[in-house]
């Protein structure tokens, strides 16, 4: 829940003064956990709106399987290939059924962990 003081990095908000409006920032970065052997991993989860301290968020962690990373990552070195003229070119391949394009897989989605903004 955030109130007017909150916004996008466009300055837009929807709240009107000391309205409380629910909203969801969906972020997505691909990350393999390929040679981890359970290891703790880190990550940096960068927020859409800019928050206040003590704001409060609960986020989720989703995992999921080779195709559905396979995909996204090749999506990412696609949108890398575009702008560096250095970089090969990346084809997006989808999973093997004929006649279709699209990725078939599955994830989990982790249980809210509550995360308080420092700044």
């Amino acid at each position: 829940m955030v109130d007017s003081t909150t916004y996008d990095a466009n300055k837009q908000n929807s709240c009107s003064g000391d309205e409380l409006v629910a909203i969801t920032e969906i972020g997505r970065t691909i990350y393999s956990g390929k040679g981890l052997n359970d290891l703790p991993m880190t990550f940096v989860i960068e927020p859409a709106y800019k928050h206040n301290e003590d704001d409060e968020a609960f986020i989720l962690v989703q995992s999921c399987d080779k195709n559905i990373y396979e995909f996204y990552n090749n999506l990412d070195e696609q949108r890398l290939a575009q702008s560096n003229p250095f970089a090969e070119p990346i084809f997006i391949h989808s999973t093997q059924f004929p006649n279709a394009v699209g990725v078939f897989g599955s994830y989990a989605t982790s249980d809210p962990v509550k995360f308080i903004f420092p700044e």
